[in-house]
């Protein structure tokens, strides 16, 4: 995380809640979380595609059936939000939309949700820079920790073919990375509008709003088709919702390796290998809402509208 021996200070106390909240986040937050919501105006229906919960899949499944001429584009997320989000849409339209259109959602098992994002942004995401995103949390992680965080110089990210120059800071390790129990203890002190969508509380994405079908990620290859079908749509044709492919673990508890250090020891890690005692505690305190929401879904396979809305 930074480039000190405050990068290992095990201390923990509660941050002023006033800090910094992150360019990306702040430029996230203006929309949210209408970019999130996917408008089928001809259905009339809507659904919440939301990071880390199967999104990636439901936008491909939707480019395919209401606008097959962008099915292929390299950006699903970017093209998604400019072109088939609720943001798009005036006040009285998009409120329309929310109170008279089907809606949908998936919900993920919230640590596990959690855990998925450590691994693919954090560790995985380390070959090629680390996800923009993951760059600000430990920005963001080092600032709490009292360092002196300046953006003064930029870093050459991603894919070495489609590279992105972003603003860095010479304060922060970035080949380091951070432990798990650092990115768990960041998230329990912040507030849901400083964190990026990836790891953002699922309940931040629904609260206050009703949908009549709130199904389960870890149903999608089920329930998605189900959905498709109802609204009389094809169904889609790849139904993979997690792409990172987890190494089987036995050893130690690596909650507290860093996130580079674990990249470079080749292991992508479960729940089983970072989550300790401590971890899981402050998660179930802060995913506390999601936790609830995720058991008021549909617990079993498929898709139907025979039980009553659901409202979050």
């Amino acid at each position: 995380m930074t480039r000190s021996a405050l990068a290992t200070d095990q201390s923990h106390s509660p941050p002023d809640r006033r800090r910094f909240v992150p360019p990306l986040v702040e430029q996230e937050n203006r929309a949210f979380p209408r970019s999130y919501y996917l408008v089928l105006p001809a259905q009339r229906a809507f659904i919440c595609a939301m990071p880390k919960s199967g999104c990636t899949t439901i936008k491909r499944w939707l480019l395919a059936a209401i606008d097959p001429g962008a099915a292929d584009v390299a950006d699903a997320h970017t093209y998604c939000r400019r072109t088939h989000s609720l943001a798009n849409l005036a006040e009285p339209a998009a409120r329309e939309c929310l109170d008279t259109y089907l809606g949908a959602v998936f919900l993920r098992e919230p640590i596990d949700r959690i855990v998925s994002a450590f691994t693919e942004k954090f560790v995985c995401g380390a070959t090629l820079g680390c996800f923009h995103p993951a760059r600000e949390a430990m920005e963001a992680m080092a600032r709490i920790a009292g360092v002196d965080v300046r953006l003064d110089t930029t870093a050459k990210i991603g894919h070495p073919d489609r590279p992105s120059i972003v603003p860095a800071s010479t304060a922060v390790d970035y080949a380091r990375g951070v432990t798990f129990r650092e990115f768990v203890r960041f998230l329990s002190d912040c507030d849901d509008s400083q964190l990026d969508s990836h790891w953002r509380p699922q309940n931040a994405f629904i609260a206050g709003q009703t949908f009549a079908f709130a199904g389960r990620v870890e149903h999608l290859s089920t329930a998605l088709p189900g959905l498709a079908a109802h609204l009389n749509l094809p169904a889609p044709a790849t139904l993979r919702h997690n792409a990172v492919r987890y190494s089987p673990w036995d050893g130690a508890c690596l909650a507290d390796v860093p996130s580079g250090e674990i990249r470079r020891r080749g292991i992508t890690p479960t729940a089983e290998a970072l989550l300790d005692d401590e971890t899981r505690q402050l998660l179930a305190r802060r995913l506390a809402a999601d936790i609830d929401a995720y058991q008021r879904t549909r617990a079993a396979p498929g898709f139907d509208l025979d039980s009553q809305p659901v409202r979050f």
